[in-house]
């Protein structure tokens, strides 16, 4: 066996051992637990990179009767090995040591780059325990690596140098490991902080944004009532046509838990027309709530009409007896048309305050209604503001999600030749 493959058995055998690997390796300490701390030399066989250097186990006894090693000893039948010294304690004196000793490298090629060749080039500067070959997830490298030297001494040997790998690459980063994660804490501090300024930017442009949509709130008043007393299977269909024929009708919202609705018009003066139309009696069924303040002025008109007309007799004759008495008379008449309007007047007012809360949308639907004023009308349409606001901000992900994915955009033969194709494979 050539002498350069051993001592490569030699050292892989090694890490596996290392301080650094075993005491991370549970599958090694989980063995190395059931005999004495031995472990099967057939069992490290089957480690893919040890593998990939022999699969013979008399190579690997050869490696470790030739040579002694520190840490990893041979058993006398020379089928297994264990280490030859405890774990040393993992406290903060140990991880500090290990960060001095651990070197990170950085700017070897991403292709065609070995991890014997990156051995290669650390152990020129002095003894190493691991090299470790940094990955992205998909396994590919990243140009970059982390060396364990033996000693603090050849770490900083490391970082000085400038010597190009292959001759030709420079290495454009050397550094300990902790001045690598003191860097990468810094980055990140920055980024963070970058994003929380952009956050908080965006939360004040939006809070301004509100602000200004508070104060920009303007809306004409009188344009929504609510309705109540609907049946359960009522639709804005059996609603808003009706309506619409009389006046605007903008939106009907139907709350069926509680057998309400919220109407809005597009105008208040669309609002008083579709109330004024469709008011109704409750008392009685009159659509109409003025019919008894029209008789009223009626009967008011004839009085007056009475009265003109014997003033005029009164002055035909030109009596002055008989005028006198059209005097008393008609004093008498005044004061009862008086007593009439003021009568008709309450009667009517009467009457308004009953349709006024009732409103015969069809012959089969009559319902209450009350004005929606005041907070409770601004409160609705802070409401409709903010839902629109929130429509414009955030893009519908459904859409975007249904529409952006190419299989569904692509277009499908008119005379379905998609499924005329599948179905012509099944009946093959």
């Amino acid at each position: 066996m050539a002498s350069d493959l051993s001592q490569k058995i030699f050292k892989q055998v090694e890490y596996y051992f290392s301080d650094i690997n075993f005491s991370k390796d549970n599958f090694l300490k989980d063995q190395s637990g059931k005999e004495d701390g031995w472990i099967a030399i057939s069992t490290l066989l089957t480690f893919n990179r040890l593998k990939s250097l022999t699969t013979n186990e008399s190579d690997v006894v050869d490696a470790f009767s030739n040579t002694t090693s520190e840490i990893v000893e041979l058993n006398e039948a020379k089928d297994k090995l264990r280490r030859s010294k405890p774990l040393p304690d993992i406290d903060d004196s140990f991880k500090q040591n290990y960060k001095l000793r651990c070197v990170h490298l950085k700017g070897f090629p991403k292709e065609d780059t070995t991890l014997d060749e990156l051995i290669e080039y650390c152990s020129q500067y002095g003894e190493i325990e691991t090299v470790q070959m940094r990955r992205f997830e998909d396994k590919t490298f990243k140009g970059c690596c982390f060396a364990v030297y033996k000693n603090i001494e050849s770490a900083n040997k490391a970082i000085s140098s400038n010597d190009k790998f292959k001759g030709e690459h420079l290495i454009e980063l050397r550094e300990n490991k902790e001045t690598y994660f003191n860097r990468k804490q810094n980055t990140k501090a920055k980024k963070k902080a970058a994003n929380k300024a952009a956050d908080d930017e965006n939360k004040n442009d939006e809070n301004k944004t509100d602000e200004k949509e508070e104060e920009e709130l303007k809306y004409e008043a009188g344009c929504i009532i609510k309705i109540t007393g609907l049946p359960e299977t009522i639709s804005f269909k059996d609603i808003k046509p009706n309506l619409n024929e009389i006046a605007n009708v903008s939106y009907v919202d139907i709350f069926p838990e509680t057998h309400s609705a919220i109407i809005r018009f597009k105008t208040k003066n669309d609002r008083d027309i579709v109330l004024e139309k469709l008011a109704h009696d409750s008392t009685n069924g009159n659509t109409n709530g003025n019919t008894n303040g029209s008789k009223t002025d009626d009967k008011t008109e004839n009085v007056e009409v009475e009265n003109k007309s014997e003033k005029t007799d009164a002055k035909v004759e030109n009596d002055a007896h008989e005028e006198d008495a059209n005097k008393t008379e008609n004093k008498e008449e005044e004061t009862k048309t008086e007593s009439a309007v003021k009568s008709a007047e309450e009667a009517t007012e009467t009457n308004n305050d009953n349709t006024a809360k009732m409103l015969k949308i069809k012959d089969d639907l009559i319902v209450e209604f009350t004005l929606i004023q005041g907070d409770e009308e601004r409160e609705y349409w802070q409401k409709i503001r903010k839902f629109a606001s929130n429509q414009n901000r955030k893009p519908n992900k459904f859409k975007k999600a249904r529409f952006g994915n190419n299989k569904f955009n692509r277009k499908r033969p008119a005379n379905g030749g998609d499924r005329e194709s599948k179905k012509a494979k099944v009946d093959a």
